[in-house]
């Protein structure tokens, strides 16, 4: 250690051999070497505008974040889309009606987990490159770099969407009547991939892989949900700075899903990552949760010209 702290030429690899064992000498940043900075773009869109007896406004974005990661397999990009519209029917009756809808893609690398376990707990001196293994072959050391760029990565895919309409009815002064329904449906699709890719353990030199057996996964799971609220308002102002406000109404939420998983082990080809091209046994899962809920509120506010309230 003391020879090449003096001069570390000696050792261009930096590391030692003394009766065929490894010493390394070289001190690494795990972290900066995992960790080399991203870079994230936005965009974004709106305008708005309207009539006597209506208004509208649209919005949208679009971003892509390449992660802080020395890998292209940390990546999320995501775009969305809003609009709405409120109109006067009549004197007595308003609308509105908006619909939103985003769609996300990320991308993580497989072997997450392992990635931050060892940045903890590797020595700092271990070597980050590659090397000749036991068996002859050149391999890199499963250090997290190394890992992060090599395994492959596993995508999911989101997708929502959101429909809301609101009514509002307003038959007699002080007195209104809301009615409103929210549709919202969200995806979620997954494709994970593990790989067998050899390594050298930068502690023992050994040669190890982080999985044993290729295995390519597919879930799918999607759920639909329903909204409906109806309540009533009724405000009365009385003379002496007494003020009531009464509200009363129900709810109704009704959700539905499913969930279905399968993955085969043994891929025939990593470049091609599907069931299809799988040789091993395929195994699934699958769920059908759902919900409902039915519920009633009511309510009754008092205040004295706006400083003694109860309800």
């Amino acid at each position: 250690m003391k020879e090449y702290q003096q001069d570390p030429a000696k050792f261009p690899n930096g590391e030692a051999m003394l009766n065929g064992l490894h010493y390394p000498l070289a001190e690494q940043d795990l972290y900066g070497q995992l960790f080399n900075g991203g870079m994230e773009q936005q965009h974004n869109f709106s305008f708005a505008g309207g009539s006597e007896k209506s208004t509208y406004r649209v919005s949208g974005g679009y971003s892509d974040e390449d992660g802080i990661m020395v890998s292209s397999n940390d990546r999320l990009s995501r775009y969305n889309f809003n609009a709405s519209l409120t109109t006067d029917l009549t004197s007595q009756l308003r609308s509105t009606v908006s619909v939103f809808y985003r769609n996300d893609n990320r991308r993580t690398p497989s072997a997450l987990n392992d990635l931050f376990y060892n940045a903890i707990t590797l020595a700092s001196f271990v070597p980050i490159g590659e090397s000749v293994a036991n068996n002859g072959r050149t391999l890199p050391y499963s250090t997290p770099n190394n890992v992060a760029r090599i395994e492959a990565a596993n995508v999911a895919k989101n997708e929502n969407i959101r429909l809301f309409g609101k009514v509002e009815y307003t038959p007699l002064k002080n007195f209104r009547v809301d009615a409103e329904y929210t549709f919202f449906k969200n995806t979620d699709n997954g494709y994970n991939t593990r790989l067998v890719n050899d390594y050298i353990d930068p502690s023992t030199y050994d040669v190890k892989s982080f999985f044993t057996q290729s295995r390519y996964t597919r879930t799918l799971s999607q759920a639909n949900h329903h909204a409906f609220n109806l309540y009533a308002t009724y405000n009365r102002e009385l003379s002496g700075g007494h003020n009531f406000k009464a509200i009363a109404g129900t709810n109704m939420e009704i959700e539905k899903g499913d969930v279905l998983s399968t993955y085969r082990e043994n891929q025939i080809s990593a470049f091609i990552p599907t069931l299809t091209a799988s040789s091993g046994p395929a195994v699934s899962t699958d769920e059908y949760p759902q919900y409902a809920i039915l519920g009633y509120f009511g309510r009754i506010n008092y205040d004295y010209k706006g400083k003694y309230l109860r309800k």
